[in-house]
């Protein structure tokens, strides 16, 4: 995404921590430097993978988001996120915030307590005051809206970077690579494993469909 805005001639600046899963990213901090083709500049994260709490970023956030334009927050249940919301907030600058699928209710219920505190104190302040809400499907803002009282969302579809697939060989390739496969069409689907993502009613579906003999050779991958 980052790429994609920069190709467009906007300037960008990835704020981040180094927080990556258990461990820690080996890059240098408080520092601008690329990364992955992206101007970017990490902090140290403590308390966690999740929170990520880091008074470094909140400091830096306070100290330079007025030289900004627009700022575009990813996450809703996040130090980092919460205060780079405060921070436009004390210095005029809007901010569009991307809830990344975490405000449906189904979500909301994991966790549930510890969410319910952060959006007391921070989250439910930090969604209103956005200039916009950035969801990527239609099925994401309106149980996201009709659940927490939203009205200012956007829906923007996630892009995909078509010369970075044909790069990969396409097709042909994935089945170069499966080769169970064969000249047999299927049905690719990807997503992390996770019980939000209801594995067993796509399962139950295709299994479904599949009955009907123009679907019979078809496979799920």
């Amino acid at each position: 995404m980052c790429r994609a805005i920069s190709d467009q001639g906007v300037e960008v600046l990835l704020a981040t921590t180094d927080a990556d899963g258990q461990s820690r990213l080996t890059v240098g901090l408080e520092t601008a430097l690329e990364y992955s083709g992206v101007r970017t500049i990490f902090f140290p994260a403590r308390l966690g993978e999740r929170f990520n709490y880091s008074p470094a970023v909140a400091r830096w956030l306070d100290e330079n988001v007025k030289n900004f334009d627009l700022v575009h927050v990813h996450a809703v249940f996040s130090h980092p996120s919460l205060a780079a919301a405060r921070a436009c907030r004390k210095h005029g600058v809007p901010y569009v915030v991307r809830p990344l699928g975490s405000l449906d209710p189904w979500s909301m219920r994991q966790k549930s307590v510890r969410k319910r505190l952060i959006w007391q104190m921070a989250g439910g302040r930090m969604l209103r005051g956005a200039a916009r809400v950035h969801y990527t499907t239609r099925e994401e803002q309106r149980l996201a809206e009709s659940s927490l009282a939203l009205d200012h969302g956007v829906v923007i579809p996630l892009g995909v970077d078509a010369e970075a697939i044909s790069d990969q060989g396409g097709a042909g390739a994935f089945r170069e690579c499966h080769s169970a496969l064969g000249d047999r069409p299927y049905l690719l689907a990807l997503n992390r494993i996770h019980p939000k993502k209801n594995y067993e009613l796509l399962i139950q579906a295709f299994l479904a469909v599949a009955k009907k003999s123009e679907l019979q050779n078809w496979r799920l991958e």
